[in-house]
């Protein structure tokens, strides 16, 4: 079950994405979905729902600050994650981006140290630690390269 599609987040298909949840110990990782879905309404964010066989299965938000696309938050329902959702969702991001005709070269995700699950599954889709940090998280980063791929 890799195959994943990603979906703009409506007022006629949000709810069963603001319920889906992670694991306890994971809750200091990211916010409630509910937070998220807010924040969407005031930053210059693109929030995005993660289907599954036509299953929600997580929400991401993509933000676009500086020239910079980021994925500004990524979670995968405590259910499906360990099924190749998450690297599935991020190589889906790198398509969403070229079908908006976005102008980028590189997409940046900030993950926290302490999540080390999270930094394999960015660093099997190609991201690279970079030497910046923001608070206590990595900043990690793909880049296009000369010929459109990564």
């Amino acid at each position: 079950m890799t195959d994943v599609k990603l979906i703009p987040l409506t007022r006629n298909n949000w709810e069963p994405f603001s319920r889906l949840q992670v694991y306890e110990n994971q809750r200091n990782f990211i916010p409630d979905n509910l937070f998220i879905i807010a924040e969407s309404k005031f930053e210059k964010i693109d929030l995005l729902g993660i289907e599954a066989v036509s299953e929600p299965v997580g929400m991401l938000s993509l933000g676009f600050w500086s020239g910079v696309t980021w994925i500004s938050r990524i979670m995968i329902d405590k259910q499906y994650q360990r099924l190749g959702l998450g690297k599935a969702s991020i190589s889906e991001v790198i398509h969403y981006c070229r079908r908006k005709q976005l102008d980028f070269s590189e997409i940046r995700a900030s993950i926290s140290v302490d999540n080390t699950k999270a930094v394999r599954v960015f660093e099997s889709s190609g991201f690279k630690r970079l030497n910046e940090f923001y608070d206590v998280e990595y900043i990690m980063a793909w880049h296009l390269d000369e010929n459109g791929t990564n």
